[in-house]
């Protein structure tokens, strides 16, 4: 084998000085292939989207201002034989802007309400995210205990652009991991849709 592999290697190497050229040989190395950044989108576009989320806006005349919100359960542990098991989580974005009209926000407030026996709430309420494959670390969440815990935190229009625009976008909430759907994402994006000025 490793005579037929110097033979090959003298055949090309004539044939190359016979047309004048030097024979160049590089090794061949492996080479990672890091996954390809995604540039945030600016705006989502409007168009008909394809969901049943509840996306309702309000105005306050008072304040002169806009407050638009879009939820949906996004996690659900429903155990009938040890109900200390069980835990509901819904995921709440909601915008406050100046105006009639819903416009660009500054932040986006994601706001959770965890449900369950208090034993399930979370003591580390931090949020990650995997938006196509990206890495997002929406960090710690301020958490309220009332009925249920509430989980919020404002996070910026362009990381939630970056999560409305993907295709997968997997969650974790402290241990807790879930998935969003590909309704739940179309309900993120037309609500996202709403942002333009």
């Amino acid at each position: 084998m490793r005579l037929l592999l110097t033979l090959g290697l003298i055949i090309i190497s004539i044939g190359c000085q016979r047309a004048n050229s030097p024979v160049v040989v590089k090794p061949v190395t492996a080479q990672s292939v890091e996954p390809e950044v995604k540039q945030t989108p600016s705006v989502i576009s409007k168009r008909k989207f394809n969901h049943s989320l509840k996306i309702v806006s309000e105005y306050d005349r008072f304040k002169d201002e806009t407050q638009t919100t879009v939820s949906d359960i996004v996690y659900k542990r429903i155990d009938k034989k040890i109900r200390t098991n069980n835990l509901v989580i819904v995921l709440i974005a909601k915008t406050t802007t100046k105006g009639q009209k819903p416009s660009r926000p500054e932040t986006v407030n994601f706001y959770f309400i965890v449900a369950g026996a208090k034993e399930n709430y979370f003591d580390d309420p931090t949020l990650l995210v995997l938006a196509d494959g990206q890495r997002i670390n929406l960090g710690v969440f301020e958490s309220k205990l009332f009925e249920t815990q509430a989980l919020t935190r404002d996070i910026s229009t362009d990381d939630f652009l970056r999560i409305a625009s993907s295709n997968k976008v997997e969650m974790q909430l402290d241990r807790v991991e879930f998935a969003l759907t590909t309704e739940q994402l179309e309900g993120l994006r037309d609500f996202a849709s709403r942002f333009q000025d």
